[in-house]
């Protein structure tokens, strides 16, 4: 299961996705403290994939994401339910909307 998230001064959607087991995005400008690293290949749908470049984080000033992976390929920015969930933090799927919460506090906008 997916579901887009907007994180307030990220104007690039995230998806968290249930079925993506790391944090991964493709755009370099929502990295900070980015190191250059020799990760492993990826799969993506479609039968396409890349190599893990770097790492960094992904913050929008009220909640950080670190280990975040860089991808050049990739086209979309996927946050993972797992790895968001170990934070301490609940994700709920309705019909149209994906929440992140944290003892019952929206992080997510949309």
């Amino acid at each position: 299961m997916a579901g887009v998230a907007s994180m307030g001064n990220i104007k690039n959607h995230l998806i968290v996705d249930s079925g993506c087991s790391r944090h991964i995005t493709g755009e370099l400008n929502l990295l900070r403290d980015f190191k250059l690293i020799k990760g492993s290949y990826v799969n993506f749908a479609g039968d396409k994939g890349g190599q893990i470049t770097g790492l960094g984080s992904l913050t929008n000033g009220k909640v950080s994401f670190d280990n975040v992976n860089f991808c050049k390929e990739l086209i979309n920015n996927l946050l993972s339910v797992s790895q968001i969930c170990d934070k301490g933090y609940k994700v709920m799927f309705d019909k149209d909307r994906c929440y992140v919460l944290k003892q019952g506090f929206q992080i997510s906008e949309e």
